[in-house]
This record gives structure tokens, sequence and C-alpha cells, in this order.
């Protein structure tokens, strides 16, 4: 049988509380003649209302208080500030139109800055981790893809990207 067409959105723009970025992820089936939606999963920080700086709501600050932790603006792993999102989006990019060889060496070393034990780089963790297969899968290491596809979705089994490497795999014909 066919497997289901698969179209990702992708939203993005501040929050009311941070600089982070938003995106939306659909999956999307095709049954018979209509597309209907399998999954629907919106991902954003949310800052911790219990730890607003002292000057948040104070109307005399010129600048907004910024609710992100260090790790989504990059600082220790660029030499200029960028937002991950941003970041994100250019090695999207250069995967895309395998502008840029390195992306792979990128991947891995923004995966080893983001902090783990944090819930709200997850998120994060889990789309590099798809990039990285993808990278591998258009450069034609077809195993390595398999391998990082298959990590991706014993580590994150209900993640949208897990859903994305899945339907990335070719069944194995039965002999």
């Amino acid at each position: 049988t066919d497997q289901p067409s698969i179209l990702v959105s992708i939203e993005s723009g501040p929050t009311i509380y941070s600089t982070s970025e938003g995106y939306t992820v659909l999956l999307i089936a095709q049954v018979d003649q209509e597309y209907e939606i399998v999954a629907d999963t919106f991902y954003v920080d949310r800052p911790d209302l219990n730890n607003l700086p002292p000057d948040f709501f104070n109307p005399d600050t010129d600048q907004p208080a910024v609710l992100s932790p260090s790790w989504e603006n990059l600082e220790g792993f660029l030499d200029e500030p960028e937002s991950i999102g941003d970041y994100i989006e250019g090695l999207t990019d250069s995967i895309l139109t395998q502008a840029d060889l390195t992306a792979p060496e990128k991947i891995t070393q923004l995966l080893n800055y983001l902090p783990s034990d944090d819930p709200d780089s997850q998120p994060y963790i889990e789309h590099l981790t798809y990039l990285l297969g993808y990278f591998y899968e258009l450069s034609g290491e077809g195993e390595t893809a398999v391998l990082t596809y298959l990590d991706l979705i014993q580590r994150y089994p209900t993640s949208p990207w897990s859903w994305l490497a899945w339907a990335r795999l070719e069944p194995v014909p039965d002999s």
C-alpha cells in the first residue's frame, strides 16, 4: 500500500514572553480522495512565570525582559549571538541545497551544546537529529541515515520528527 503523503507547516515568530520561535508540525494522510490531519503539534518556548526578572512588569524599562536561557541565543556556541531558530533555519537551507558539506559537524556540535536535561531544548534536539538523518539520506549515505532515523525514533517515539523519520524509511520486502 502507499505511504501517506506528509506535509510540514512551519510558522515562526516571537511570542509575547520571549524571543524564541515556535513551529507547527502537521502529519497529513490522504485517505481515498480526501486529506485528514493525523497529528498536529505546536512547539513554543514558554517562560517559567514563577521566575520572572524583577523588572519584567516595570513600564519604565526601555527593553522588554528576555526570558530565554543562554542556549536559545547560542551564547558561547557562536561568536555573535543568534537565535537558535535562525541558526537551524540556515542549517536546513544548507542541507536542502547541499551547499555546506560541514552541516553534519555543525549539527553534531549543536546537539552536544544543547542541554539534554532541559525539556525546552528537546524539540530542537529532535529537529536537529531529523535534519542530520536527512542530510545523510540526501548525501547517499543511506545506512547512516537509517541509523540516525532509528536513533531518533527510539529516543523520542512520540515526536513528530520521529514520525517524519519513520515515513522516510522504506519497508524491506519479504524474501
